[in-house]
């Protein structure tokens, strides 16, 4: 074999093993989707690079010999297939994996594949930064935003998580209304509250409600034209709609 044939070999094994490194990962994130689950990206890097360095680092280096990356990863996948269950159980003890919300799981339903799994975690984390945050008496957290005019939450931690998805619904409907029928009865305090965070450059505010329920809202200029507009239509129970970047 000439330099460019032995050359051809290891670019073409260094492909074929990094396709097949991807498939796996699909394959892990599909299975993992299907019982309701996903990886907590987080956390499974934090305990690999406490409980794995040199593993993880041999590991990449090893993608890079040829023959050997192709029989490493295809090793791999047997091993995955022989031992899923064991494979999950111990992800879940390492708290590694956790289960998906409703509003994950209806839209993996949609598309069930392990890129959409992956695309779709993506997705989350830009909602639930943009998204209300509601924090209970109890110590429950619930994030939620309306699409298309109706209120659906994304995530929910603590006890609230253990109703079922009408009454979460009903709850947030209630808290959101009350909040927003807050907010504008008192517009002036909100308008300065919005100028003074705005001149210190900082974008999210809690407010708590009378009951003791505390609220984030995010992007308060927008909320600001949000109030403006409803007080112009004068509806008796206003609702706040935030505008899709």
């Amino acid at each position: 074999m000439d330099l460019i044939e032995i050359l051809s070999v290891w670019i073409g094994s260094i492909i074929l093993s990094f396709a097949m490194n991807i498939s796996n990962v699909l394959k892990i994130v599909k299975d993992l989707a299907d019982l309701g689950y996903k990886i907590n990206n987080n956390k499974l890097s934090r305990l690999n690079k406490e409980m794995n360095p040199e593993y993880v680092k041999n590991r990449s280096l090893m993608l890079f010999f040829p023959i050997v990356n192709v029989m490493t990863v295809a090793a791999d996948r047997i091993k995955y297939i022989q031992s899923s269950s064991a494979y999950f159980n111990k992800l879940y003890a390492l708290g590694a994996i956790e289960e998906m919300s409703d509003y994950e799981k209806i839209a993996y339903a949609e598309n069930s594949t392990g890129l959409n799994a992956i695309l779709l975690q993506i997705k989350m984390e830009t909602k639930l930064k943009n998204a209300f945050k509601v924090k209970l008496a109890d110590k429950s957290v619930i994030y939620f935003d309306k699409e298309n005019d109706e209120i659906v939450i994304y995530k929910a931690e603590g006890p609230f998580s253990n109703l079922s998805g009408i009454e979460q619904k009903r709850k947030i409907t209630e808290i959101y209304n009350r909040f927003a029928e807050e907010i504008y009865l008192n517009y002036e305090e909100i308008e300065g509250l919005m100028n003074s965070l705005i001149n210190e450059k900082k974008h999210i505010k809690e407010k708590k409600l009378n009951n003791g329920t505390e609220i984030r809202i995010n992007n308060l200029r927008q909320l600001k034209e949000d109030l403006l507009q409803e007080k112009e239509e004068t509806v008796s129970n206003p609702l706040i709609k935030k505008k899709k970047k």
